[in-house]
C-alpha cells in the first residue's frame, strides 16, 4: 500500500495578509524550514522533531506569534488542520489536500475582509 504524504499548506502573511500555498512532504522539508511572502516577511516555520512537527507563524490580527504542535504521523497520513489565532479565531494556516485547503482559504478570506471592512 502506498501512502500519499503530499500535503498542501497555505499560510497568511502577517505583514501584508497575502495567502501563499505550497506542497510539502516529509522528504522536501528540512528539519527546520522557513517560508516567506513575496513582500519579504517570514510567514511560517516548520520544525520537525522525532514525533511532532512544530508550526510557528506570525499573526496579521493580533501581531503575536503562534505555535502549534502536530503529531507527525497524523500530519503525513492525511489529516487536515486549520491553525487559528488563539485570540481572534481567524485561520492562519491550512494543511490538507489541495481542494479542502482552497475551500478553507476562500472561507477565511471572506472572514478577514469582513473584519478589516469593519475597522
Amino acid at each position: 500500500m502506498v501512502i500519499d504524504v503530499n500535503r498542501t499548506v497555505a499560510y497568511r502573511c502577517p505583514g501584508c495578509g497575502d495567502v501563499r500555498m505550497l506542497e510539502v512532504t516529509p522528504f522536501n522539508t528540512m528539519p527546520s524550514s522557513a517560508f516567506y511572502c513575496s513582500c519579504g516577511e517570514e510567514c511560517m516555520t516548520l520544525d520537525k522533531q522525532k514525533d511532532t512537527v512544530s508550526v510557528n507563524s506570525g499573526c496579521i490580527l493580533c501581531d503575536g506569534k503562534h505555535n502549534w504542535k502536530i503529531k507527525s504521523k497524523s500530519l503525513w497520513q492525511g489529516k487536515s488542520y486549520i491553525l487559528r489565532c488563539r485570540y481572534s479565531g481567524i485561520a492562519l494556516i491550512f494543511i490538507g489536500d489541495e481542494k479542502s485547503v482552497k475551500d478553507q482559504i476562500k472561507e477565511s478570506n471572506e472572514m478577514v475582509e469582513k473584519i478589516f471592512d469593519n475597522e
